[in-house]
């Protein structure tokens, strides 16, 4: 008797899957020319899963919380801001457009569509995968997709990195974003963890290492606070109880840490001084990276100060804090200003700051929740706003996708799990949650 296999696809993961991968091809070849292609896919797609949702009538069932029309309503009002000030529509906003409108509108229909958990999994076992690829990268000290980036985006990352060239980036085109991508994974394992004690320790390693190997100082510090939150929720409720299970498991993997050691001792302590020369830096006031930022913030503020009420209200629009930049270098500095925060307040002033706060709010209090999804969510959230202190984040386009895919899944799945609480279906104890 003939068998017949029938393949399912999830429409809409697919769909953000292929968009991922086109924004990776652009980014890697054509940049300059990449939202006139991403753009028009991305609603596109949104019409799509729309249509399919109608037909369904599932669209009218699906409650959506305020958040997502605030963050909605940031891109509009930067988009706003910056064509009265600037009198510029297309070149102040066609960024936003398609790094963050087409995603959210994109984001906001597959997820009403699909099941969270299905999307949350997914993303996770990717960012499995792109771990392991960092950890290739970071003990190999060599870029896996670098030749495949078109070569004025070569020379470009190689003179902004300098020396560092040998960082884990992975697919990514820059250190800092493949650290904030793995941070945020780490936050979905910490609530959403593979299949087995041993495997989802395996992946924690690798997420370790692959951001050990980013050297992202800012990452390192987002990682470290987020941590420190979920520790002191899970010990509230743990109350100081230890399983002899755990503790055995503690002591397996001590002792296979120990062998590794004896093994590699050599490496792994030359690996070691790089990593505490590199954590070093973030106290040291000479180091490049900290007096342009700190000089920048002075900067800025400086500026701000001088401006009348409305300036300081809605800012100076697009681009104003990159071109104070190029107009008072630092010690020859002029690719970036380094702070999502100063960037919002001299662009888009005290108002785009404020929306900023709102959304830090949302964060702690979505990891107050009782919703498993809502912690981890709260915790992903936080995490890239921690990090967005240290670098631009709405200047790239997988921090405004991580972001978008959180408030998302926040605002459409609100009442999935509400009475849940995840310590009771994660297995395990802090160890095994952390390693």
């Amino acid at each position: 008797m003939e068998r017949k296999y029938k393949i399912s696809i999830n429409i809409p993961i697919f769909m953000i899957s292929m968009l991922i991968l086109l924004v990776i091809f652009c980014k890697y070849n054509i940049e300059s020319r990449m939202g006139y292609i991403i753009f028009p896919v991305e609603f596109i797609f949104a019409f799509v899963l729309y249509s399919r949702q109608t037909e369904d009538g599932r669209l009218n069932g699906v409650s959506v919380r305020r958040v997502i029309y605030v963050y909605f309503f940031f891109m509009i009002y930067r988009i706003f801001v910056s064509a009265l000030i600037t009198g510029s529509l297309y070149d102040g906003t066609k960024k936003i457009l398609y790094y963050e409108v087409g995603v959210l509108f994109l984001l906001y229909f597959a997820v009403c569509l699909t099941n969270a958990e299905d999307i949350i999994i997914t993303l996770r076992n990717i960012g499995i995968v792109n771990a392991v690829l960092g950890v290739y990268e970071t003990i190999t000290r060599s870029s896996i997709f670098m030749r495949f980036i078109d070569v004025e985006n070569r020379i470009q990352f190689s003179n902004l990195l300098g020396t560092e060239n040998n960082r884990a980036r992975t697919i990514f085109f820059h250190p800092i974003i493949c650290a904030v991508f793995c941070t945020y994974i780490w936050c979905i394992l910490l609530y959403y963890p593979m299949k087995g004690k041993w495997i989802n320790t395996i992946s924690q390693i690798a997420l370790i290492i692959c951001l050990m190997g980013t050297k992202s100082r800012s990452s390192w510090i987002s990682f470290a606070i987020v941590n420190v939150i979920y520790l002191v929720q899970r010990l509230s409720k743990k109350k100081g109880t230890i399983e002899i299970g755990n503790i055995f498991y503690g002591l397996v993997f001590a002792i296979f840490m120990i062998v590794i050691f004896i093994i590699q001792r050599d490496y792994i302590l030359s690996a070691g001084r790089v990593l505490l020369n590199r954590w070093m830096l973030v106290l040291d006031a000479d180091d490049a990276g900290n007096y342009n930022r700190i000089t920048m913030i002075r900067n800025g503020l400086q500026d701000f100060a001088g401006w009348g009420v409305l300036s300081k209200i809605f800012g100076k629009g697009y681009l104003y804090a990159y071109n104070l930049l190029q107009r008072h270098s630092i010690r020859g500095w002029t690719t970036a200003v380094d702070n999502s925060y100063l960037t919002a307040l001299l662009d888009y002033g005290i108002g785009g700051l404020l929306f900023l706060f709102y959304f830090i709010y949302i964060s702690i209090k979505s990891i107050h929740s009782r919703s498993r999804l809502h912690k981890m969510c709260g915790l992903s959230i936080l995490s890239l706003f921690i990090s967005g202190f240290f670098y631009e984040m709405f200047s790239w386009f997988t921090p405004n996708f991580l972001l978008a895919l959180s408030f998302c899944l926040i605002s459409v799945h609100f009442e999935e799990n509400d009475s849940f609480d995840c310590n009771t279906e994660v297995n395990g104890t802090i160890m095994t949650d952390i390693m």
